[in-house]
């Protein structure tokens, strides 16, 4: 969809300024670290390098990610069993995601639909314990399912459940979308890429933030009825969460896109309608602008419900606000996407691109 433009993406930039705005209204909290995170770290990491089977090189590696940092800004008061529990589920959803993002299953839906039907499947009770050396992903998940599911209250359970179940259809909306331009491609033809609404529609399901909102609840103790939590004011204050970590990722993972000629990425989108790298990020910065307007529209128009229903989502909207403050400030800690460089760059707001 966007290979072209990846292949040439910074021919009119040597530098990008970050957009301000990643920074403004909700983002502009301090965040807090949980007092857990250094023991977390280090239960979880040797954890998710036994149960994914990785190698030493592979384990060196997610260590120095730092998962745990980003889980325990996302959940800071979240006690030790649950946060390494976040760590754990984060370590699976990278390994479970990269085969559809750069994988065996890129572009091959049939594929990718058996692998997420056989994935979903480890969430019934009744599925008889996954093989971690025959599947090292189906088993990793099942475990944080069973763990989950021990310390959830049911409806909890069930909307992760839930959550989890529309992660996996995102993935799968997303190798649609790569086997379409890749069809296109190889009868010569340009694929029609999204709209700005569609990209961001189907990112918000494989993003992966949604099951982050379960853990959240989890984490704080968090109880509310399924009629709240889906009331349109309060799935309205989730989906801008979801969107703020979509935009916020691709920004801060535009460099390592090029590099790799990964092109889900929105600055690629806005670069084919004719902008350039510099105007792509200030549209992001716009969008950004609108993700914190939305969000207090969302506060306005809450219901009160009573004053023991009111204070959990009081603490859901603050959990939502910490899950994308977490994502943001573990994006400029992480090597993953600026090496060492992360912290200039928010010092700065320039990212070096060549």
């Amino acid at each position: 969809m966007h290979d072209a433009v990846a292949g040439d993406a910074v021919s009119d930039a040597e530098w990008l300024r970050i957009p301000d705005s990643l920074f403004y209204s909700i983002m502009s909290a301090e965040p807090v670290v949980n007092p857990n995170y250094h023991e977390s770290k280090a239960m979880s990491d040797p954890w998710v390098a036994r149960a994914l089977g990785l190698d030493e090189k592979q384990a060196r590696k997610w260590a120095k990610l730092d998962i745990a940092y980003m889980s325990a800004i996302c959940t800071p008061r979240a006690d030790l069993e649950v946060l390494k529990l976040m760590n754990d589920w984060n370590g699976w959803v990278f390994a479970f995601d990269d085969p559809f993002d750069e994988g065996a299953y890129t572009s091959d839906p049939i594929k990718a639909a058996e692998e997420v039907i056989a994935t979903l499947a480890v969430l019934d009770d009744l599925h008889p314990p996954v093989c971690s050396v025959q599947q090292p992903v189906r088993h990793a998940l099942q475990s944080c399912w069973q763990r989950f599911s021990k310390l959830a209250p049911p409806q909890l359970k069930y909307r992760w459940k839930r959550q989890l179940t529309a992660y996996a259809v995102g993935v799968l909306q997303q190798v649609g979308v790569q086997a379409r331009t890749a069809a296109g491609e190889r009868e010569g033809k340009a694929a029609k890429p999204p709209t700005i609404e569609e990209y961001m529609e189907y990112r918000a399901g494989c993003v992966g933030a949604y099951p982050c909102l379960g853990l959240m609840e989890l984490a704080e103790g968090i109880d509310l009825p399924h009629d709240v939590v889906d009331h349109p004011s309060l799935s309205g204050i989730a989906r801008v969460t979801v969107d703020l970590v979509t935009l916020q990722n691709d920004i801060c993972s535009f460099k390592k896109d090029i590099d790799s000629g990964e092109t889900a990425n929105i600055m690629f989108l806005l670069k084919d309608q004719g902008m350039t790298t510099q105007e792509a990020a200030d549209r992001v910065g716009q969008m950004l602008h609108d993700c914190y307007r939305r969000w207090y529209t969302h506060l306005v128009a809450l219901p009160y419900w009573g004053d023991s229903i009111d204070r959990q989502v009081l603490k859901y909207i603050e959990g939502c606000r910490n899950l994308a403050l977490g994502n943001l400030t573990w994006s400029l800690y992480t090597p993953r996407y600026m090496g060492d460089q992360g912290q200039r760059v928010r010092a700065t707001r320039m990212i070096k691109l060549r």
